[in-house]
């Protein structure tokens, strides 16, 4: 686990690629895509089994770590309308008794709209975007919203770290920039997409049980590339590369 600040607020990173909001007792994840393998395996596609029950061991163990009182998630609960086989269903059906006093939230995303939302009986909160609290906005994908910082997801932000002999290793990651805090796909069976580390923006790898800030690895005037805060760069890079 890692700390940061954030829109005036401080956040915990952790390894499954989750926030916490200690202040406020809440547990934030994004893009869970429950379904997505069993829809796989339906088109005949060989994919790994067991990852609706992996997720669902994830976000108990956030939940006996943190003590939340909520669990917020940011879209795309579903992966879309065929994923909702009994046996998914079920399992969540099962996790959920195992939690019954939780308060969950969940923020509707581009999957949800075709997907529909959970069901009924699992008693969790739906809303359409922005859902805004002290100041932040927490949306599914990235916007604008006027008046407050954002916290999303829906890119599933990957940094791709090169090694000494010019391959590349891609791994899930935080991207924070002034105003936006775009959190990794929570949800085991999913694909990421690069992002890259700016002036302003600070990237946390999350991966084999560690979460890295990487420096940047410029100075802040812009002014070329400093060699200590390069070899510093370097060395975090090479941590989070060797961590996966």
């Amino acid at each position: 686990m890692l700390q940061t600040d954030f829109a005036s607020e401080q956040w915990i990173l952790t390894a499954s690629r989750a926030l916490v909001w200690e202040r406020c007792k809440t547990v934030i994840v994004a893009d869970i895509h429950f379904g997505k393998a069993s829809l796989f395996r339906e088109a005949g596609v060989p994919v790994p089994m067991g990852t609706t029950s992996h997720d669902l061991s994830a976000l108990s163990k956030l939940i006996s770590d943190h003590s939340p009182e909520r669990l917020l998630i940011l879209g795309d609960f579903f992966h879309g309308k065929a994923g909702r086989q009994d046996s998914t269903l079920d399992a969540i059906t099962h996790w959920r008794k195992s939690h019954a006093s939780l308060c969950i939230e969940v923020i509707r995303g581009n999957h949800d709209r075709h997907a529909g939302d959970p069901c009924a009986d699992w008693n969790m909160t739906c809303f359409d975007a922005p859902k805004i609290e002290s100041g932040i906005a927490f949306c599914h994908e990235p916007r604008d919203v006027p008046g407050s910082s954002v916290i999303c997801g829906h890119i599933h932000p990957a940094i791709a770290l090169q090694d000494f002999d010019g391959s590349k290793t891609k791994l899930p990651c935080f991207l924070v920039d002034e105003a936006l805090m775009i959190l990794p796909a929570f949800g085991r069976f999913t694909g990421t997409h690069c992002v890259k580390q700016t002036l302003t923006s600070r990237v946390f790898v999350a991966a084999a049980g560690k979460v890295i800030l990487l420096p940047s690895s410029r100075r802040p005037d812009g002014a070329g590339r400093d060699p200590k805060v390069q070899q510093r760069a370097s060395k975090a890079r090479r941590n989070a590369r060797d961590s996966a």
